[in-house]
């Protein structure tokens, strides 16, 4: 009976990560020249690349009076999107950021963020990356932003410097699961945990099972020479863990039942 638990347990983990790894609903590393078809690219000030550094998505941001939308004196900014179906999924990414690279490279703002589809459509979940300084901030910002349509997150505060701030890789993760969405953020090396996490449960009804995984950046008062970007190694979307646990234990009811 022992050797019969020990066996069972087994053969549970090994489906389990064949769950995890057949269940995968879609990745990007990134690897080709060309951006697949499934992403979508509304045009505006900005730019992306597969080239300016192989194996990375590269989206540069434009750093001179842009805004996501346009208006009030503001260009319009690119977005780079895709869309995602479901209630139960993990969005994670490895993300490197370097948007003040030199003086006077300045205040650049880029979003990470899941939304309700249409160009309105609610945040549900965005993280904001800001590096800036100008007249009324000249000791500058450097922050990490949670929040989505309803309400602001957390705000984290890193050292300011009017001088240039070096490269940073963050790994980034935004689980929905239901009405609940739980954003997840880790700026060391270990991908395993996260230094950072915010989570916010919306009302039954609020949001639908169709979104957009959404990322753009803007700038104000801000030079692009040098340019700052945001240099992504891969995107993926697995099962909510709920869900993956639910697959392993299927797979393995399954082959009991083949047994009996």
């Amino acid at each position: 009976m022992k050797k019969l638990s020990i066996l069972v347990v087994v053969v549970m983990l090994l489906l389990t990560a064949g769950a995890a790894n057949a269940a995968v609903i879609f990745e990007d590393n990134f690897d080709s020249p060309t951006l697949s078809p499934e992403w979508l690219i509304s045009p505006g000030a900005g730019s992306y690349s597969l080239t300016a550094n192989p194996g990375y998505l590269r989206y540069t941001v434009d750093a001179y009076l842009t805004s996501r939308t346009g208006g009030s004196g503001t260009t319009k900014s690119l977005w780079v999107t895709r869309p995602l179906d479901g209630d139960q999924w993990v969005l994670q990414a490895a993300v490197t950021y370097n948007l003040r690279p030199s003086w006077p490279t300045n205040n650049r703002c880029t979003y990470f963020t899941v939304r309700q589809p249409g160009v309105d459509g609610a945040w549900m979940a965005s993280m904001e990356r800001g590096i800036g300084v100008d007249d009324d901030n000249p000791s500058g910002t450097n922050t990490m932003q949670f929040f989505n349509s309803v309400v602001n997150g957390p705000r984290v505060i890193f050292p300011r410097s009017p001088g240039p701030v070096p490269p940073d890789r963050w790994y980034l993760q935004i689980e929905r699961n239901g009405n609940q969405m739980i954003s997840r953020a880790s700026n060391d090396a270990d991908d395993s945990t996260f230094e950072y996490q915010w989570e916010y449960t919306f009302p039954a009804g609020y949001l639908t099972n169709n979104q957009d995984f959404e990322f753009y950046g803007y700038g104000w008062r801000g030079s692009n020479n040098p340019p700052g970007y945001v240099d992504f190694d891969f995107i993926r979307v697995v099962p909510e863990p709920t869900t993956l646990a639910l697959l392993g234990l299927g797979s393995l009811a399954l082959v009991r039942r083949r047994r009996g």
